[in-house]
């Protein structure tokens, strides 16, 4: 294999181009090493240079001898002044040295230096003037002078002192000067030292690895063999065939995989032509125009190009998949085509097999599916026959008792019409499709209506339900069903294993704010230690023995865990086998003193005492008239735009005092519509933004939050949400609470339409226009089914979202909270891409949209028939 590779890699020594780049990197070191050395050098040679030729050697002696002229002069003076005749030639000479040397030392190159520091240029300055002041009397004639002698005598005396302080002042500087001269000349002997040191280990590096390179030269040829031999060995080892060919197609090269693969001999097979032996016969002239065309230009179609899928021929003639890669390679008689190929019939045949699985799993998944959404149909049916029953049986005269056993029937029913829906839940909660709904409540007589339905059952077996709630509040927002289901659940399995004993429903403070811990504790048999995890596995019950004698504990703990984790907490136990257990679940509340306390009847509106300009951004026609006219009757003006990028445009071109901003819109979405807005130079910049959206989650809040908006509205917007923002910015105490709907009680099922989020709407409108709008809401749910067939149909998921979300929020307006719901999850299903939740929602959302036509034509009438007295309550409301 030697022969064929050509360029096996090297191991066990440094390769040719590390070498060679070894070689260019020391000769660059060399050459900074010499680059480095000469320019000490050169340093070196103008210090000794200069050294030796300055003339500060005889800059000391000069000031001393200065100050001996002067010295000198002043004794000749002295001399000249007592003597009966003096030699006024001696005196002038003195004079002259003395002149001709402080001239030399006041003026020279040298002290340019020194003259320029300032605490000398007082000293030099008096010198020089005294000096001078001396010239013209020793230039006068020999009376003159011998006259002057006296005041020459003087004048010179007080020369002294500047004499000796220049003196001194010039030894100190330029003592200082050569000292600071030596310091330098040894520290670039010091670096020229050491750089001389590392020169000299880095010549001893370079000796070293000279030796080692030497060393791996020599052991190059023996390790290119062993190499060469390992490669050889590998290909020979290899489970994939090896065909290496010439450009000419001939085989060079056939490995013993390749004879088991294609049942060939390698004898027999080089020299030959390769596209004669493996190519089947329809790809032969494909394979020889590709074998050409790579030895014209040195490439081909699928030659370095990777793992490809083809069909080969055994020596039998029957062919079969393969998968095959290409590369090239430098031989000894020029380029050499090197080819992989791996039989993958079996891995297909895996592969088809899982596919099969897996669309057996799927087909499984969906008839279950379809299984559950028909079951649950077929039983919502005659439960909503029941229903319709006793709200009828309602309707008679009935005694206390008889009401009373009416009341819990109607509850059950109501609550069992929710677990059937609860059936459907199961694969929404596990895939996190479950939505929480936050309303208020009251914990108190959530605890009583659980204990209440539970006590029939419970009173068979002899057992007693005491309810106990120890909270200081009972007021609470949050979503009061999920925790009605998880507690009737817990209590119904307390009854069940409970027999002659009592069981306790109760609600305290938890350890943090806002938290309440509901339990549900029992004197019945209790569960040993091993089983109190499994029970909260999904359809896992006790020993058979134990499950015959005891419903329960099979899929509806799994559900509670589920519930009480998406409410934010999570379920415990605690148990003693023939002592009792105890469930509890700690989960976060919102309470409100005035949550639950909603008024009775419909109140006035009081309007706004200034007049806001409000800008409405909302896709959905039926929505932005609702929030006009909220808007108009708190005497705001409106301006509308039908989404974000029209938003954008209205709020550079005008000033508003506040921004509506729906959420997801075409073109534009609210949040991205919202930055542009803040971050512009519009005339709106300022704005405060509020969000309009459907989701109530915290995350999502906090995401509106980060792109500028102040607040959120939740759909369906309601009065007393909006009137409570328009107070905050015009400066208004309070905002009147909502209203409940009560001009309507019992015209509808209040699970199927909201009756208070109805009721704000025939606050606004006068009847015969609500008539009008819930209407075009009745004919837009008729349109729906079909509407969204095709897209689902064709699994455009994108499509049958926007169109669920453009629904949802015309259900929102009118209180449509079971469609409304559906729609939701539907949206938000699409969006993640799940598709196999379409179907089943779809089919669910059809029986919702049926209940909700039957409310819709319900309130029509009513509408219709009560229409003088709506007028009334309107014009009194206004």
């Amino acid at each position: 294999m030697e022969n064929v590779t050509g360029n096996a890699p090297r191991e066990g020594g440094t390769t040719g181009p590390a070498l060679h780049g070894g070689v260019v990197a020391g000769v660059v070191l060399a050459l900074g090493i010499v680059a480095v050395l000469g320019l000490l050098s050169v340093k070196i040679v103008e210090e000794l240079t200069d050294h030796a030729a300055t003339s500060r050697d005889n800059v000391h002696w000069s000031l001393a001898q200065q100050e001996v002229e002067y010295l000198t002069l002043h004794q000749t003076i002295l001399a000249a002044l007592h003597a009966p005749s003096p030699d006024l030639g001696v005196l002038r000479r003195r004079f002259d040295i003395f002149y001709g040397r402080a001239r030399m030392l006041t003026r020279g190159q040298m002290f340019d230096e020194l003259a320029a520091e300032p605490a000398n240029v007082d000293v030099l300055k008096g010198l020089n003037g005294a000096i001078a002041a001396l010239v013209p009397r020793f230039d006068a004639d020999d009376a003159a002078l011998a006259a002057a002698l006296p005041e020459l005598e003087r004048e010179v005396g007080q020369m002294r002192p500047l004499v000796r302080a220049f003196a001194l002042t010039g030894v100190r500087h330029f003592a200082a000067v050569e000292d600071q001269r030596r310091t330098a000349f040894r520290k670039l002997l010091l670096a020229t030292s050491l750089f001389a040191v590392v020169l000299l280990l880095i010549l001893a590096a370079l000796l070293v690895f000279s030796i080692r390179q030497n060393r791996e030269l020599s052991r190059r040829g023996e390790a290119l063999r062993i190499v060469s031999d390992r490669y050889a060995k590998a290909i020979d080892a290899s489970l994939d065939a090896v065909i290496v060919a010439d450009t000419e197609g001939r085989i060079v090269e056939f490995s013993p995989a390749a004879e088991r693969t294609f049942g060939y001999r390698r004898a027999d097979v080089l020299g030959q032509d390769v596209g004669e032996l493996v190519v089947p016969p329809e790809g032969r002239e494909a394979h020889r125009t590709a074998m050409a065309r790579h030895g014209r230009i040195g490439s081909g179609t699928i030659i370095d190009r990777g793992r490809v899928l083809v069909e080969a021929m055994r020596a039998d003639g029957g062919t079969f998949p393969a998968e095959l890669s290409l590369a090239t390679s430098d031989g000894p008689t020029g380029p050499m085509v090197v080819g992989y190929v791996r039989d993958i019939t079996n891995r297909l045949a895996s592969q088809r097999a899982l596919t099969e699985a897996r669309d057996k799993a799927l087909a499984v998944a969906k008839a279950k599916s379809d299984f559950l959404a028909v079951m649950s149909h077929e039983m919502r049916t005659p439960l909503n026959g029941v229903l319709a029953l006793l709200d009828l049986l309602g309707g008679t005269a009935l005694d206390a008792k008889q009401r009373e056993y009416l009341e819990t029937a109607t509850l059950s029913g109501e609550m069992l019409q929710r677990r059937v829906d609860d059936v459907l839940d199961i694969t929404r909660i596990e895939a996190g499709r479950m939505r929480l709904r936050a309303a208020p409540f009251d914990v108190a007589d959530l605890l009583q209506q659980v204990a209440r339905v539970n006590t029939p059952a419970a009173e068979a077996r002899g057992t007693r339900i005491k309810v106990r709630c120890d909270l200081a509040e009972t007021a609470a927002v949050g979503d009061g069903e999920r925790i009605a289901q998880v507690l009737l659940n817990l209590v119904a399995n307390a009854v069940s294993f409970t027999a002659a004993g009592e069981i306790t429903l109760d609600a305290q403070a938890g350890e943090g704010a806002g938290e309440v811990v509901f339990a549900v504790s029992d004197t019945g048999i209790g569960i040993a230690e091993d089983d109190r995890e499994r029970i909260f596995e999904d359809f896992v019950t006790l020993d058979p023995s134990y499950s015959r004698a005891h419903s329960g504990y099979g899929l509806g703990l799994a559900i509670c865990r589920r519930v009480v984790r998406a409410l934010g907490g999570d379920i415990a136990l605690e148990s003693t086998p023939g002592v009792g257990s105890r469930f509890s679940f700690r989960i976060p509340l919102a309470f409100d003193a005035g949550a639950a306390a909603l008024p009775s009847a419909a109140p006035s509106i009081a309007p706004l005492t200034e007049e806001l300009r409000v800008l409405v951004v909302e896709d959905n026609e039926t929505n932005r008239f609702a929030v006009r006219e909220m808007l108009l009757h708190e005497g705001c003006e409106v301006v509308e735009a039908v989404d974000g990028l029209e938003g954008v445009e209205a709020a550079a071109r005008e000033r508003f005092d506040l921004i509506l901003m729906d959420i997801s819109m075409p073109r534009l979405d609210g949040i991205e519509a919202t930055r542009r807005i803040l971050g512009g130079d519009g005339l709106s910049r300022a704005a405060p933004v509020v969000g309009l959206t459907a989701q109530a989650l915290p995350a999502e809040q906090e995401r509106l939050r980060e792109a500028g908006m102040v607040d959120c509205l939740i759909k369906p917007l309601r009065v007393h949400a909006l009137r409570t923002l328009l107070a905050q910015l015009t400066g208004r105490d309070t905002a009147l609470p909502p209203s409940d709907g009560s001009w309507l009680d019992g015209a509808v099922d209040p699970a199927i339409i909201d009756m208070s989020v109805l009721g704000e709407l025939a606050e606004l409108l006068p009847a015969a226009m609500l008539c009008d709008r819930l209407g075009t809401f009745r004919d837009e749910l008729a349109a729906l089914g079909p509407t969204l067939a095709l897209p689902a149909a064709r699994g455009d998921l994108p499509h049958v979202a926007d169109i669920a979300h453009k629904t949802c929020g015309s259900a929102a307006l009118f209180g449509a909270v079971q469609v409304q719901d559906i729609l939701a999850t539907l949206e938000e299903a699409c969006r993640e891409g799940e598709a196999e939740f379409v179907a089943p929602l779809i089919d669910e959302l059809a029986v919702a949209v049926g209940a909700t036509t039957e409310a819709l034509n319900s309130l029509h009438e009513e509408l219709t028939t009560s229409a003088p007295r709506l007028c009334a309550s309107a014009s009194r409301s206004r």
